[in-house]
């Protein structure tokens, strides 16, 4: 979350609270039982009792009117919010870092189809597109969506529906979900209708924040992810894999990306490396591909 955002947050959270409040006491992706992990100023953080699950998710989730709000004041702001902060703060450094180890990974193919799923303003579709590749954009928010279609020349959609509408045979050499999944009510059924649009050596490129990571353990509720209105999911690297097994989907990269924060000095980065190695760094970023038997 970029500096300055908690203010944002704060009023994020208060359009969250506005909803009725709710119970769910079973997994949604298994259905076993779960037990409360936080109280949280806006819901309840649960995780799943399953062995083979253990996914820890918010319930109740914010509805839409309020979710809408939510990203007003956190992401995308109006005219409402027109100085208020926003969470939405990777690097171009970071963005063309991934979009340059995907050409790798597909062979460095040129006019690559790329996919953004959740593009946001589009940033790190431009970077994308100005890397040659052949890019479209799917976003929900209106607002974000205007600012991505006038960011580049690259078509984007309000969801897959409306893409598949005006392309039914659209595929890709790659999709990315770059800090998107924990946003979605159901990931496990977007990460399966996206199965269906990868090209036959596609892959789909995950990053989002590592529930287990150190900052997780020592923030406890604090953690700026459980204390945003927005996130519905707080993945584990088990949790995350069982989503991808669902979808039809396998893990076969877990990259160093970032390689190097830019803004990062010789001490941080030295941590950050320890972190990765010992699998508690902020963030899970994996590279997926069709799974060579359905689970």
């Amino acid at each position: 979350m970029r500096r300055g955002a908690g203010a944002a947050l704060v009023v994020g959270v208060a359009h969250a609270q506005s909803r009725p409040a709710g119970i769910a006491p079973v997994c949604p992706l298994c259905s076993a039982t779960a037990s409360a992990l936080y109280a949280l100023p806006h819901t309840t953080a649960w995780q799943c009792h399953a062995r083979d699950c253990r996914l820890r998710f918010a319930a109740p989730q914010a509805g839409d009117a309020d979710l809408g709000a939510a990203y007003r004041s956190l992401y995308y702001p109006g005219a409402e919010h027109r100085a208020a902060p926003n969470c939405d703060g990777t690097p171009e450094a970071i963005h063309a870092e991934l979009v340059r180890y995907l050409c790798r990974v597909l062979g460095g193919a040129s006019q690559a189809r790329l996919l953004d799923y959740g593009c946001g303003r589009g940033a790190l579709a431009g970077v994308a597109e100005r890397l040659g590749l052949r890019v479209v954009g799917i976003e929900r928010d209106p607002c974000a969506r205007a600012s991505a279609s006038r960011a580049g020349r690259f078509p984007v959609f309000e969801d897959l529906a409306q893409m598949l509408r005006a392309a039914p045979d659209a595929s890709f050499d790659a999709i990315v979900m770059w800090q998107v999944i924990e946003h979605l009510r159901e990931p496990w059924a977007d990460l399966a209708r996206l199965r269906e649009r990868l090209a036959p050596a596609g892959c789909v490129a995950i990053a989002t924040p590592n529930a287990d990571s150190l900052r997780a353990r020592l923030q406890r509720e604090r953690w700026e992810n459980f204390a945003n209105p927005t996130h519905f999911y707080y993945f584990t690297k088990g949790s995350l894999a069982k989503i991808a097994r669902r979808a039809g989907l396998e893990l076969v990269d877990r990259p160093l990306l970032p390689a190097v924060y830019p803004h990062h000095g010789g001490v941080r980065r030295f941590s950050q490396r320890w972190l990765r190695r010992l699998e508690l760094s902020g963030d899970l970023v994996w590279i997926l591909r069709r799974a060579t038997a359905r689970v």
